[in-house]
């Protein structure tokens, strides 16, 4: 748990790995937390992993890795980043994301480093348990120049509802110079409705100059309804800067329920 406070190397690799605890009806027991200004970083050539795991307590919001509080970050000056977060969470547990990235947060690397999130939501069965959750105008995933790689799995069980791969909230997920972007969501299985496999809702994925790609796959079984591979909503948007080119593959959910479209895309 790191409050206005600093993980860093003036040159060498730096690792983070957390587990939240908690038990019975306990809440917010996130694997790796940052708030107020905290960074993870690394200096020079040095590499960054954080790995968080979300606590198995029945209460809501276990995330894996929690990022939130203004200039909050995790980054490096020239190598790779790479984070990994699983949401926690039983019984009804709701709100389990593996990877939270709030408004005025960051996920980055300089220089040439390379920028890999992976996530994936919680079992509970209440609502709500993405893979990775970027929410806000200023929240973003992003590097420099390197390929920025966006990997989510959406999980709950039982009904639960809205468990995406990866939702973007009016955040970004981009790549500097010539970076490619590539991001790919599975939507939770469950026989809860809206288990998308890439959810954009008022966000963006773009790049600078590099290509974009974006694959979603909707989860969803038995009843289930509503599970779009790629649903973009509300101005959200999917392009490229420069002469990147743009690739989007979306498949709806496997589910007996009706409108399990591939793309969906809605002003």
């Amino acid at each position: 748990y790191l409050q206005g406070t600093f993980i860093t190397s003036s040159g060498g690799n730096v690792s983070a790995t957390g587990q939240g605890g908690g038990s019975g009806s306990s809440f917010g027991n996130f694997g790796v937390h940052l708030s107020n200004a905290s960074s993870i970083t690394a200096g020079g050539a040095g590499t960054v992993t954080v790995s968080g795991t979300g606590g198995a307590a029945s209460g809501t919001s276990n995330h894996g890795v929690n990022i939130i509080g203004a200039n909050s970050i995790i980054t490096s000056s020239n190598g790779n980043v790479s984070v990994t977060g699983y949401g926690g969470g039983s019984g009804l547990s709701e709100y389990n994301s593996g990877v939270v990235v709030e408004t005025g947060t960051m996920i980055s690397a300089g220089g040439s480093g390379m920028v890999t999130v992976q996530g994936t939501g919680g079992n509970g069965s209440g609502n709500f348990n993405p893979g990775v959750y970027i929410n806000g105008a200023t929240a973003q995933i992003t590097s420099s120049g390197g390929n920025v790689s966006v990997t989510g799995m959406g999980t709950g069980s039982g009904a639960s509802d809205y468990n995406s791969g990866i939702e973007i909230n009016e955040g970004t997920i981009t790549a500097g110079g010539s970076g490619s972007v590539t991001v790919i969501g599975t939507g939770g299985i469950t026989t809860g409705v809206l288990n998308d496999g890439v959810l954009v809702v008022a966000g963006t994925i773009t790049s600078n100059n590099g290509a974009v790609s974006v694959t979603g796959t909707g989860g969803g079984t038995g009843i289930s309804a509503y599970n779009y591979g790629i649903e973009a909503v509300s101005n959200g948007t999917i392009t490229a800067g420069g002469n990147g080119a743009v690739t989007v593959q979306g498949t709806g959910g496997a589910a007996n329920g009706e409108d399990n479209f591939g793309v969906y895309l809605q002003g």
